[in-house]
């Protein structure tokens, strides 16, 4: 469920979308919303996952190994 959780809130606000517009939706309306989808994922796992994002960023910076050297 852990993994989903960001996606939630962007399909409720693409569904949103498309209810508040009226008429034909085109080429444009579809990729407006596939930004939409993206954007809001993007926000809500920087939200919910951020221990987790600092645990990356911290293995890709080289300060996240498992048996780090004594100080000296």
């Amino acid at each position: 469920m852990r993994a989903i959780a960001p996606t939630i809130p962007a399909a409720l606000c693409v569904l949103a979308a498309q209810t508040l517009i009226a008429g034909d939706h085109g080429l444009g309306v579809a990729l407006g919303e596939l930004l939409l989808y993206a954007a809001v994922t993007a926000a809500a796992t920087l939200l919910f996952e951020r221990a987790l994002l600092r645990e990356v960023i911290g293995y890709l910076q080289g300060g996240g190994r498992a048996n780090p050297a004594p100080a000296a």
